[in-house]
């Protein structure tokens, strides 16, 4: 996925950066239908920048936590915690 698309045109960040709601807007993509959640972390580990491709790695632990990594080709941008 490309970050362009998680932003709107008309809302452009001045440094080029996708805004950080976004981060869990992407991740909500990839829950699995029945999955309940009443928490959200989101830890940030880089910025993410328009145009720039990024791709989730989704894994649920045992004991019931889904997250969500967001990688881009450089590194990590963020983690997402989801119970």
């Amino acid at each position: 996925m490309v970050a362009r698309d998680y932003d709107q045109p008309s809302l452009p960040s001045w440094n080029d950066h996708v805004n950080n709601a976004n981060y869990i807007r992407i991740a909500m993509e990839y829950l699995p239908e029945e999955f309940a959640y009443r928490h959200v972390r989101v830890e940030y580990k880089r910025p993410v920048r328009f145009g720039e491709v990024i791709v989730p790695k989704t894994y649920l632990s045992t004991d019931g936590i889904f997250y969500v990594e967001l990688l881009s080709a450089r590194a990590v941008c963020a983690i997402l915690e989801l119970k």
